[in-house]
């Protein structure tokens, strides 16, 4: 659980680093992209705990968010079933 802390830590101490005009860029760029791209709907998901811990600590590993994670491996899966 410590290898989960520690990338937690990593993780808060490099968004500190980010100064407002950065984040604010970035969200600007963000704004930019295609509307339809970034639509999305919200729903509630039952996995096991241990399934969670995973997907958690790869998006902490890869700097991506959880549903970003997810969404991939849905894609990947409906291309490929």
């Amino acid at each position: 659980m410590s290898g989960t802390n520690d990338i937690m830590e990593q993780k808060r101490e490099e968004q500190r680093k980010h100064s407002a005009a950065q984040a604010m860029n970035q969200n600007l760029n963000t704004n930019n992209s295609d509307p339809g791209e970034n639509e999305r709907k919200r729903f509630t998901l039952d996995i096991h705990k241990d399934l969670h811990y995973e997907l958690k600590l790869q998006s902490l590993k890869q700097g991506k968010k959880m549903y970003e994670l997810v969404e991939k491996a849905l894609k990947d899966y409906f291309k490929n079933p």
